[in-house]
């Protein structure tokens, strides 16, 4: 017998002894143990490997201004968090809490201001562009209904940072369930590069609010919107001004009493905008479409109720979400977009119309896209574009006025198809949605990997140690 061989069967024969009896089976499930030990040291070194990963949303923009921004985020564990801005050595810091945010307020109109939010080795990059003067020109992008296809979330998401816009303007839906953190988790994730450069203003949208008690706890924890704090009633319906426009964004997802009293607030809200010499352009977004032909079709409530003060206040546009497809409706001077096509499947054109959609109704498209705004002085447009960048359509309206800003040759360019040779939709598109990048989430995958791993070996110790008697 070899030495190697005897030396074997002497370390194995006292685990099999009736002495060592109680142990065997320990030392079988060893590799399980161990497996479980190290599990909180890999997690570790996986989250050291990849800093920013310990931030599960954000950061990300909220509530700009000419002079002041405000940066949240949300990370995996509390920490002490540190805001550096590009060209300044003081540093903002925040204490430790789930969600942190900064407001600063020491910044000058319409700058751009490079940041980074550092907390112990993970740190976060993003832009700040503060809101110009009411003279100053914008550019903003809408879109809505995201919601469950993260493959058509990340082509937007690749668009919208080509747009390069100032904010984004949303009109409901950005998650299919309002009760699932997973989901709005995802939502941040995906469009992570573009929320840290770009303030979102939401409109809540039936999806946003679910379950029973049709609650919006996540949406109102994510969101910090104009209005007074903690007053439920101006956080979901509220107006603030950027540049040459005043936004007024309405909640269409309550019931008739709240609809009454949201047409209070926005008649005085529309009379004071447009009594204001530096409120040029009033824009409107609100989740369900007074004019629309898809299936979801125009909503009476909305119609009825605010589409009088719409075109007594001449309202330049109203962008609505809803019905999941690209349609332009115009009515009484003001023109009606449906911009749904940010991710959610797609709806075709209703073969029952209510008559005042049908008859208003310029074009309808069943496509997933996104709406980019110019505006500048008495001129506007709105260019709808596919994901792929080539043009569904472009509208302007107004007038360039002298010695303000021409912008009439750069708004051309925005309404012109792609130049040849630009990269169809199939280049761009991520072709299955598990290479659709996962940023945070990746450590969870990670975790649940080695929880089958570990479980794997431990059921295989058992019926190794079941099936060979000592």
């Amino acid at each position: 017998m070899s030495g190697g061989v005897r030396a074997a069967r002497l370390w194995r024969a006292p685990l099999y002894a009736d002495g060592w009896g109680p142990y065997s089976r320990a030392v079988r499930l060893a590799p399980a143990i161990a497996l479980i030990a190290v599990f909180p040291m890999l997690w570790s070194a996986a989250a050291s490997a990849e800093g920013s990963a310990w931030f599960r949303t954000g950061p990300y923009l909220q509530r700009p201004a000419p002079g002041t921004v405000e940066i949240r985020w949300e990370g995996r564990r509390a920490r002490d968090a540190e805001v550096r801005l590009e060209g300044r050595e003081d540093v903002r810091r925040v204490k430790a809490a789930p969600r942190q945010a900064i407001r600063l307020d020491d910044l000058e109109p319409g700058e751009r201001y490079g940041y980074e939010v550092r907390t112990d080795d993970a740190v976060a990059r993003g832009e700040i562009r503060t809101a110009p003067p009411p003279e100053g020109t914008i550019s903003f992008a809408v879109m809505g209904n995201t919601r469950s296809d993260a493959r058509v979330q990340a082509l937007l998401a690749a668009s919208l940072r080509t747009e390069d816009p100032d904010f984004l303007l949303g009109t409901g839906n950005l998650v299919s369930d309002g009760l699932s953190a997973h989901e709005w988790t995802r939502f941040f994730d995906l469009g992570r590069e573009v929320l840290a450069s770009a303030p979102i203003f939401p409109a809540i949208g039936t999806n946003d609010r679910q379950g029973e008690r049709r609650s919006a706890d996540h949406f109102d924890g994510f969101f910090s919107l104009p209005g007074e704090p903690g007053d439920e009633s101006v956080s979901r319906h509220y107006a603030f001004s950027y540049g040459p426009a005043r936004i007024v964004v309405l909640d269409s997802t309550t019931d008739a009493a709240g609809i009454e009293a949201q047409t209070s607030w926005l008649e005085n809200e529309l009379s004071e905008a447009r009594a204001d010499e530096a409120a040029r352009h009033i824009f409107v977004a609100t989740h369900h479409a007074p004019l629309s032909v898809g299936l979801g079709g125009g909503d009476e409530r909305v119609r009825n109720a605010w589409m009088p003060l719409f075109e007594e206040f001449e309202v330049d546009a109203v962008f609505s979400g809803h019905d999941h497809a690209y349609a332009r409706a115009e009515s009484g001077g003001v023109r009606y977009f449906v911009t749904g096509g940010g991710g959610a499947p797609l709806y075709s054109r209703s073969s029952d119309p209510d008559e005042k959609s049908a008859e208003t109704t310029a074009h309808f498209e069943s496509v997933h896209h996104y709406l980019r705004v110019d505006v500048a002085a008495g001129l506007a447009q709105v260019t709808a574009r596919r994901l792929d960048g080539t043009l569904i359509e472009s509208v302007r309206w107004g007038e360039n006025e002298p010695p303000g800003p021409d912008l009439a040759a750069a708004m051309d360019r925005f309404s012109e198809p792609p130049p040849a040779g630009a990269p169809p939709a199939d280049d761009l598109a991520v072709t299955d949605e598990s290479e659709v990048p996962k940023g945070p989430l990746r450590l969870e995958f990670l975790g649940l990997a080695l929880a089958v791993v570990g479980g794997g070996v431990f059921a295989w110790s058992l019926r190794r140690g079941g099936a060979t008697a000592p």
